[in-house]
């Protein structure tokens, strides 16, 4: 192959003369490279049990399929549209979950809210003061 600056390099060949310089240094017990090599494996067993941990926490939680967009509206006679996909987040969107309770009879659940804020965009102001002065600063 050739390189941006015209000479014929082989990667190939680079590659494989990084991996004799790593055997060589490895043979000749170089404390650098010993040290690296350790902390690569080490890392790589840390990031391991991470992945499995998070793969046995899967199946307890919700699968996530996008954000949607549905328009709200205040009249309890009109039919809610469809909701549909968007890339725009925007005071109508959420976040379309499954829902993990659809196979029990009676559900418990819990809602956990992250953040301060836990009253709607469109709260009335009382609602809103009522509502912050559940969790002051």
């Amino acid at each position: 192959k050739n390189g941006d600056d015209g000479n014929n390099v082989s990667y190939a060949a680079i590659e494989k003369c990084d991996a004799w310089a790593m055997t060589l240094a490895m043979f000749l017990h170089d404390a650098i490279v010993a040290e690296s090599e350790h902390t690569v494996v080490a890392s790589w067993k840390a990031l391991q049990k991470e992945i499995d941990l998070l793969k046995s926490m899967a199946k307890l939680t919700a699968q996530y399929y996008g954000v949607v967009a549905q328009n709200v509206s205040c009249n309890p006679n009109e039919v809610p549209s469809t909701p549909r996909a968007t890339s725009d987040i925007t005071t109508d969107s959420y976040l379309l979950l499954s829902d993990l309770t659809a196979n029990f009879s009676k559900p418990c659940a819990i809602d956990i809210k992250i953040g301060r804020q836990s009253y709607e965009p469109n709260a009335s102001e009382e609602k809103k003061r009522r509502e912050t002065a559940k969790y002051p600063t």
